[in-house]
């Protein structure tokens, strides 16, 4: 069944309306999707006098010199993607979105949506957490800074220090965050910036290497809401400060890009607390 996009919904993909439904099985197999209920409505009312003459198979809607693909846009990244769209032979009232692996295929069991914004039709997928978590005001659905832990500046330089950890290794920090992990993460980097590795940093005065600070992924503020610690080294990047403060506070379409390489990286770790990589650059898109 599909349903409409809530009022939370609305305002964190910043859609003038929309409707979503999850991926069934069948139609993971099949590369297609159904659009139902108010996915349909929406689809033929944005779309309307592009969808008349696009019936039947790719062949047939080819052969009268029409397109079969219609532009959509990806959350967050807003990149353009065309996917052929199509009433399917002899049903002629139902709509079909064909899917690509290489542009938009959602697993089986997460959601899919389509939705207004700006003047385009966007698609984006998301987990049922996610989800959950959107519709339960769990996340602050307009500012991004109010969803990551704040930059702790004693943290950070307690990271850059040069001295040896204290032999207490349960020394744990605000939102329980343990400075063993997180200096694992940044030698892992060898103390480069995971990010922009271009942008400037500067040498520590105690430890004579470049100073680069932690950051979690999936916000150790949401940690009450997951069954797992979200304070693990796979969750952990190195980040030069320039590089911190952009994911922070920076306009998304300047690091997006960056982000979902990283992101990809880390993408066995995020699937094991039950996300997926559209659901963490979701939360740096706000």
């Amino acid at each position: 069944m599909s349903e409409q996009f809530t009022h939370e919904m609305k305002r964190f993909f910043g859609a003038n309306r929309g409707a979503y439904s999850v991926v069934t099985n069948d139609e993971y197999n099949k590369s297609q999707i159904t659009f139902v209920g108010p996915e349909q409505e929406l689809a033929e009312d944005f779309l309307g006098a592009q969808l008349d003459q696009r019936h039947g198979s790719i062949a047939a809607i080819e052969a009268l010199g029409i397109n079969p693909n219609l532009e959509y846009r990806l959350f967050p990244s807003g990149k353009p993607v065309f996917l052929t769209t199509s009433y399917k032979t002899n049903k002629p009232r139902e709509l079909r979105l064909y899917l690509r692996v290489d542009q938009f295929k959602p697993d089986p069991g997460w959601y899919w949506g389509v939705f207004e914004r700006d003047g385009h039709l966007w698609l984006c997928e998301m987990s049922p957490d996610l989800l959950e978590k959107i519709n339960s005001n769990t996340l602050d659905l307009e500012d991004r800074g109010n969803n990551l832990e704040p930059d702790e500046d004693g943290f950070q330089s307690d990271l850059n220090d040069g001295s040896v950890p204290k032999k207490q290794k349960s020394e744990i920090y605000r939102y329980d965050r343990n400075r063993k992990f997180s200096l694992e993460a940044i030698n892992r980097a060898d103390f480069s910036c995971e990010l922009f590795p271009e942008y400037p940093t500067f040498h520590s005065r105690t430890s004579g290497r470049n100073f680069m600070e932690a950051h979690h992924l999936i916000p150790m503020k949401l940690q009450d809401s997951f069954a797992v610690s979200l304070d693990v080294p796979e969750n952990i990047c190195c980040l030069n400060p320039l590089s911190h403060r952009l994911v922070h506070f920076g306009p998304f379409d300047v690091f997006g890009d960056r982000l979902a390489n990283l992101v990809k990286l880390r993408s066995d770790f995020i699937k094991s607390v039950g996300w997926i990589e559209d659901d963490v650059l979701a939360l740096y898109a706000i």
